[in-house]
């Protein structure tokens, strides 16, 4: 699949935002979900997306990225939803 992926534990509360987001938003997307522990958390293909080994992280293409603030935060503006971070300077140095 070359559109957006998304490695989840669905306890993990950051993993849950990012689908919150993107359910809301209505953004497909694949889930990719193990139990905590599992073999593909140390495996090296994910270790190159998160060298930490945790969730989230998606993959959009050949972009990766970890942790869920930042996952909300480039979704935000790749898709430009200012309802979810704004674009004015000092409210967004608030949120972030």
């Amino acid at each position: 699949m070359t559109g957006l992926q998304l490695y989840a534990n669905l306890l993990s509360q950051p993993a849950r935002a990012v689908v919150w987001v993107l359910k809301t938003k209505n953004v497909k997307y694949e889930l990719i979900q193990a139990d905590f522990g599992a073999p593909l958390y140390t495996s090296p293909e994910f270790l190159k997306l998160n060298p930490n080994g945790l969730v989230p992280v998606i993959k959009d293409g050949d972009f990766s990225l970890y942790e869920g603030n930042a996952i909300l935060v480039y979704l935000a503006e790749k898709h430009g939803w200012t309802d979810l971070f704004p674009q004015d300077l000092h409210t967004r140095a608030k949120i972030n």
